[in-house]
């Protein structure tokens, strides 16, 4: 990914927009952290519209998955998950000032305190002020909102990693154990990481309960496919004060993402399914138990060829819904498809009978190396993600005559433009051409392991261009 990817954090003016869910691989940045706002940068990859969990809805029903499809579209801007801690952040200097006037703190509480709101990336008063917490028995808040504005504000220099981000974050648990908005502001700081939905989850598990936060983690076990558990948060969670964050036209937060729950409840009644090595396959009655065990192995068998491939574990839970026609894999992605699979958060596959032909396990590998790279570097870019699938599902290389490997930032940007959703035709062609080059050309210079490398680079927070650059040397 572009530079863009890195992170611009800072006390007055932060913006990491998250993930809440894309289609075929990597996710857009559609939810802002603490700060101001700036322009996110797009880093989906090709296939149905992003940022929505998929429609599942059973049979095919168009008029339907096209209604829910523009409700949960609408109802995904209602809560951000970042403004609670924005306002925490912004409110900390005059909230700190005043309790230095109010109270009468040990000195050298008040000298760290006054030095953290002159320079809010000075860590080591960030230290000192954790080193007299007794001075803050009575306001602990002001205690962790001084750590959150200090972790805001220490951002990487441009072509810095994110190191500093999460060594901070390591001492903050430290200093703060069981402080629930650590986990939710590490979403936000580091989202190059993944493991978005665990670290929501944890802070659900540590008494928060803000609406945004609910929200958020419900959004994403539905992307993940867990129907059940979004019903049971989408449940617990408080009614949303309304605010200029809510969405006009949504009559309550969450409506449309309960009926996506409950329908994809009411289809699976009438599914089988099965579990391997933890794939969970759904599949209409119709097809043959030992054919889903099958298809549910072959997937497991695929992220773990492809987590040896990208570096890092494999991926250790999957859904896997098999459809039986093309117009129901559509209607439950909310867009086109004009393949046999497509990931989104759930490996879709479409699958009328036996046998798993060739065709339809080409079709498994290329969706099963984009959930492995989403779970491992959910902000890789397009060009990377369609050229690892290709090559991962072993797919002929297009018109290798036409151009040799790239490695300048202007190519792979337009590499990345014309892999966007919406671009077809012989632009959209020649880009997962050149994408497929791109790759394979870092393997010729590199070896196997610049992929890996690249893996590492994103989830340091770098770019994979300077991978692709020097495919011979490790990130920095």
């Amino acid at each position: 990914m572009r530079r863009s990817h890195q992170l611009v954090v800072c006390l007055a003016a932060l913006a990491l927009p998250l993930c809440v869910g894309a289609c075929e691989g990597p996710r857009e940045r559609t939810e802002e952290p603490p700060g101001a706002s700036v322009p996110a940068s797009p880093s989906g990859a090709s296939g149905a519209s992003a940022a929505e969990p998929a429609a599942l809805a059973g049979p095919h029903d168009p008029t339907t998955a096209g209604s829910r499809c523009e409700r949960l579209e609408q109802e995904r801007g209602a809560l951000n998950l970042g403004t609670p801690l924005r306002a925490r952040v912004d409110a900390f200097p005059s909230a700190a000032r005043a309790w230095l006037e109010r109270e009468s703190p040990p000195r050298p509480a008040a000298e760290a305190l006054e030095r953290l709101l002159v320079q809010p990336t000075d860590v080591d008063a960030l230290a000192a002020l954790h080193a007299h917490a007794s001075a803050f028995e009575a306001h602990p808040r002001l205690l962790v909102d001084a750590t959150l504005a200090t972790l805001t504000a220490v951002r990487p220099r441009e072509g810095d990693t994110n190191a500093n981000v999460l060594e901070l974050l390591a001492r903050a648990r430290a200093w703060l154990p069981g402080e629930p908005s650590l986990p939710w502001i590490e979403a936000l700081l580091v989202p190059e990481r993944g493991g978005r939905r665990a670290l929501l989850a944890e802070a659900f598990a540590a008494g928060e309960r803000d609406p945004a936060l609910v929200f958020a983690l419900a959004r994403a076990a539905m992307r993940d496919g867990d129907s059940r558990t979004t019903l049971d948060l989408l449940g617990s969670m408080p009614s949303a004060p309304a605010s200029a964050d809510a969405v006009s036209g949504t009559a309550a937060v969450g409506v449309a993402l309960s009926e996506l729950a409950l329908a994809t409840e009411a289809a699976r009644a009438a599914m089988r399914s099965t579990e391997q090595g933890g794939i969970r396959a759904w599949a209409p009655p119709s097809l043959p138990a030992a054919v889903l065990d099958a298809l549910a192995q072959a997937v497991r068998s695929d992220l773990n060829e492809a987590s040896a491939l990208l570096g890092g574990p494999a991926r250790p839970e999957l859904v896997v819904w098999v459809h039986p026609s093309l117009d129901d894999l559509r209607a439950a992605t909310c867009g086109a498809s004009w393949s046999q699979a497509l990931y989104d958060g759930v490996l879709h596959v479409v699958l009328a009978g036996p046998p798993l032909d060739a065709a339809l396990r080409q079709s498994v590998r290329h969706e099963a190396l984009h959930a492995q790279l989403d779970w491992l570097a959910p902000l890789a870019p397009r060009w990377l993600q369609e050229g690892l699938a290709q090559r991962f599902a072993r797919e002929p290389v297009v018109s290798p005559a036409e151009g040799a490997y790239v490695n300048e930032q202007d190519d792979l940007a337009a590499i990345e433009a014309a892999l966007r959703p919406g671009v077809t035709g012989a632009r959209a062609g020649a880009a997962y051409a050149a994408a497929r080059r791109v790759v394979d050309g870092m393997v010729a210079e590199g070896g196997e392991r610049a992929l890996a490398a690249a893996v590492e680079a994103l989830r340091r927070g770098l770019s994979p261009a300077s991978v692709v650059a020097d495919p011979t040397a490790p990130p920095t």
